[in-house]
């Protein structure tokens, strides 16, 4: 589930954080059932279709289209890896057009002590931005990250945060009891991995595998059709921000389903909004600890 698309500064090149809507953790046995576990999460590669949902004027973009591939492999022994490839074509107000790369990867530990993260941001072909580095939680509310690029640095973070399979465990967890709000701070390694942002996450009522769907055949034809699922959006607030009285700096919504495949996405910035189409899901087999 969550990996999140990040707003860029210019609106050119909105492609920048797909990076907790998308993150999966656990694995699961798609060749012989779809079924799930509790607390596990089946890994997979997901295929998705970009495009603009809609857009006002200040954002200055008339037309987006594009795909993003997202891959999770791992477990709780050997830890999870992540990947992500996002490539979009963006038109702007003046006619002119540009294509934005983003690929990013990493690696969390297994408990959720450790995350390396690598992500890379081409424009036109052109390399943008580089980043990676690795965070360590030393204790409660100390998160200790050690930057590679791009360039070397260390730095503290006083606060309590997840990383991004922490997170979507604790979204599983929060959905299957029935909880509607989970409140966390997320750390991604995004923003120059130099930032954690505040996030409130509201869980929606679940969707029975008997429920009407419009989406039928194709839930079906991906394996999601025997899966429960449920409404999730989470709003994304700057640390520094009071999320009881600020505007979120975006917000994500999707149909998560139980063995971590998200559908229905929706990435809001305010100025413009970008929808996901699920157009490919290819599970793999399961590799369970020794």
């Amino acid at each position: 589930m969550p990996y999140r698309l990040k707003p860029s500064r210019n609106p050119a090149c909105p492609a920048a954080r797909l990076v907790v809507a998308l993150v999966v953790a656990g694995v699961a046995a798609p060749t012989t059932s779809f079924a799930n576990p509790v607390g596990r999460l089946a890994s997979h590669q997901a295929v998705y279709d970009m495009r603009l949902d809609k857009a006002g004027t200040s954002s200055g973009i008339t037309e987006l289209v594009g795909r993003m591939v997202f891959e999770f492999r791992g477990n709780s022994c050997e830890g999870y890896t992540q990947s992500m490839r996002l490539v979009t074509k963006v038109t702007d107000s003046n006619g002119g057009g540009s294509v934005s790369d983003m690929r990013t990867t990493s690696w969390e530990e297994g408990t959720g002590q450790s995350f390396r993260f690598n992500s890379t941001t081409l424009r036109d072909a052109r390399v943008q931005e580089t980043v990676s580095g690795k965070a360590e939680q030393r204790k409660k509310g100390d998160l200790q990250v050690q930057l590679r690029k791009p360039a070397r640095s260390t730095l503290s973070l006083d606060a309590d945060v997840m990383f991004p399979v922490q997170h979507t465990r604790e979204l599983l967890a929060a959905a299957q009891a029935g909880r509607q709000l989970v409140q966390a701070n997320v750390y991604d390694g995004s923003e120059q991995g130099r930032k954690f942002f505040a996030t409130t996450s509201f869980v929606g009522k679940p969707i029975t595998p008997a429920a009407a769907d419009t989406e039928a055949s194709e839930i079906k034809e991906q394996g999601l059709s025997q899966l429960k699922s449920w409404p999730v959006s989470i709003s994304y607030y700057e640390a520094e921000a009071k999320q009881d009285e600020g505007l979120p700096s975006y917000q994500m919504a999707f149909r998560f389903f139980e063995n971590g495949v998200t559908r229905n996405l929706k990435i809001d910035y305010g100025s413009f909004a970008i929808d996901g189409r699920l157009a490919k899901v290819t599970y793999f087999k399961e590799q369970p600890c020794d």
